[in-house]
């Protein structure tokens, strides 16, 4: 599953509500014990926003992506579903 905001409407203080309601409908849908992410680490505002819905980093690596090679963090999310 991805979720990605219309750039134009970044920055505005809607990222909290847009993420909860993502992870609100996963969770209800899939049932996972765990969400798992990955966002390149200069994207700062976006580890913020995860950081503050519970995720944590978990593991760092190298990705090649859109003409080359970026950091990113993989993070974890526990739902506290138990199966």
């Amino acid at each position: 599953m991805a979720l990605g905001m219309r750039p134009d409407l970044t920055g505005r203080g809607n990222g909290t509500a847009f993420l909860e309601s993502g992870l609100a409908f996963a969770i209800k849908q899939y049932q996972p014990r765990h969400i798992e992410l990955a966002v390149a680490t200069f994207n700062e505002r976006t580890i913020r926003l995860y950081t503050k819905s519970g995720f944590e980093p978990i593991e760092r690596f190298q990705q090649e992506t859109n003409g080359g090679s970026f950091e990113f963090v993989k993070m974890r999310l526990h739902t506290g579903v138990m199966k």
